[in-house]
C-alpha cells in the first residue's frame, strides 16, 4: 500500500500496463504499481493522460492536486454508491409502518421486513440510519444494515417468488 508524492515540475504521468510511469523530458523517472497505490499527491504542474485518470478511478486511488506552493486545488474523490439490505424487527405496528415508509424513500420492499436500498452514498446511508434510530424503540426493536458490493449481488440466489437485486453499473445524473 503506497502513498506517492510527485513534486517534480513539468513531469507527465502515463499508464503502462498496471503501472503509472513518471516521465520528464522524454525520460522515464520512475514507475509505480497501480494495484499497490492508495494515495497520490500531485504538486504543481504535472500532466496526466486520460488513461491515467481512468486508472486512478478504476483502482480507487485517492488523488490530491496541490498548487506549486502546496495549496489545495482539488481532490479526485470516490463517492462510491453501495447496495444495502435493511432488515427490521419492530414491535409496535405504528412504528413499523413509519419505518417502512421511510425505507420506501431509499429503496424497495423485497419481504415484509426487508428492504433493498441500492445506490446509497455513505452520506445517504448515515441519514437513513439516523432516521431509523429516531423512530425505533432501542430497547425492543432492531434494524440491521448489510452493506453489499456489486460482486456479492451478482451471487444472490432466489427461491420462490420475487426478483433478484437490480445491478446498475452506472448512474445517469
Amino acid at each position: 500500500m503506497h502513498r506517492v508524492y510527485i513534486l517534480e515540475q513539468g513531469t507527465y504521468l502515463r499508464k503502462s500496463g498496471n503501472n503509472l510511469v513518471l516521465v520528464k523530458e522524454r525520460t522515464t523517472v520512475d514507475e509505480v504499481s497501480l494495484p499497490q497505490l492508495e494515495h497520490l499527491v500531485l504538486a504543481g504542474f504535472i500532466s496526466l493522460s486520460g488513461a491515467v485518470i481512468n486508472a486512478l478511478v478504476q483502482h480507487r486511488v485517492e488523488t490530491v492536486l496541490l498548487d506549486r506552493n502546496f495549496g489545495f486545488r482539488a481532490r479526485l474523490h470516490m463517492d462510491e454508491h453501495k447496495h444495502y439490505l435493511v432488515c427490521f424487527d419492530i414491535v409496535d405496528d405504528s412504528t413499523r409502518n413509519k419505518v417502512a415508509k421511510v425505507l420506501k424513500g431509499y429503496g424497495y420492499r423485497v419481504q415484509k421486513s426487508v428492504f433493498e436500498c441500492p445506490d446509497l452514498t455513505e452520506k445517504h446511508f448515515l441519514k437513513l440510519k439516523d432516521r431509523m434510530e429516531s423512530l425505533i424503540d432501542q430497547t425492543e426493536d432492531s434494524v440491521r444494515y448489510y452493506r453489499q458490493c456489486k460482486g456479492c449481488l451478482r451471487d444472490c440466489e432466489l427461491s420462490g417468488i420475487g426478483d433478484l437485486p437490480e445491478i446498475k453499473d452506472f448512474q445517469v445524473i
